[in-house]
Order: C-alpha cells, then structure tokens, then sequence
C-alpha cells in the first residue's frame, strides 16, 4: 500500500477520520494525504462569478491547519500533504483519489457527524465510485480509540 486518503470535513467526524488515518499509514508505511474539501456557501454559488475562490480556499487550509495544529501528536513524526479543493465533495474526493492512486480512502459516515446509522450523500457517492478500498468511520466507534 502506497497512499493512504483522508478526507476531512469541517464536522466533529474530521478529527476522526484523522485519528483513524494516520495510524493506517503508519503501520502500512504508506504517505498520508489529508484532503479538505469544501462548498462555497449556497449564496455564493448564486454569485459565482463575484466570488473569489482562491481567497475561500486559503480560508478552509487555515482552518484545516488549525484542526491539524490540535491533532499534532498522532501525526507526529509522520509528515503529511495536504490539499485543499473547493466543490461538490464526492466528485473531488474520487477525483483526488484517482490521481494520486490511493489504495485506501478514509471518511466519515455522515458530514454533519450525527449518530444516524445512515451513511451521507458524498461517503454514499464514494462508495460507489472508488475504485480503492473505503473505510467510512463514525465518531465513538471502535476505530475512533487508535
């Protein structure tokens, strides 16, 4: 195993996701991608050419760092990459798992990290268009103590 994709989100199940990842990768000897996907704002979609999505992307890489910054010790010393897109989720999801021909995405159950036994939209999406092995995650899970 080569790459091992983790895709966060701005919900509770981010940190997760990332708590499960890296010692994925670490065991595996595989690099760790942390992907940071977002939407514009629906009222921003409306404005689409006015908004600047250079400026929104750098925004959601602040956050994403912070959420790393407060994660540091379970990445430790494992040096990551980290990409931040900005669109539909699922589609970038899959698309940056093609390219980086990740054997294994890493995601959460549901963005909203709700305890529902349902899956959401884009981890439903996912699953059904990777063609690398998907482990969806949920917070308080078995997983969730690595």
């Amino acid at each position: 195993m080569s790459t091992v994709l983790a895709a966060l989100d701005g919900a509770p199940s981010a940190a997760v996701v990332l708590r499960t990842a890296a010692p994925f990768a670490r065991a595996l000897g595989a690099r760790l991608v942390l992907l940071r996907v977002a939407n514009l704002p629906v009222a921003a979609e409306a404005l689409r050419g006015t908004v600047d999505e250079e400026r929104f992307a750098q925004r959601v890489r602040e956050e994403t760092l912070r959420l790393l910054e407060a994660q540091q010790s379970i990445l430790e010393p494992r040096a990551v990459e980290l990409q931040v897109e900005v669109g539909p989720a699922a589609s970038r999801i899959l698309e940056a798992a093609q390219a980086l021909r990740a054997d294994l995405i890493v995601l959460g159950a549901a963005g909203d990290g709700g305890g529902s036994p349902q899956v959401g939209s884009v981890t439903q999406a996912v699953l059904m268009g990777a063609h690398a092995s998907v482990l969806v995650v949920r917070p308080g899970g078995a997983l969730d103590a690595l």
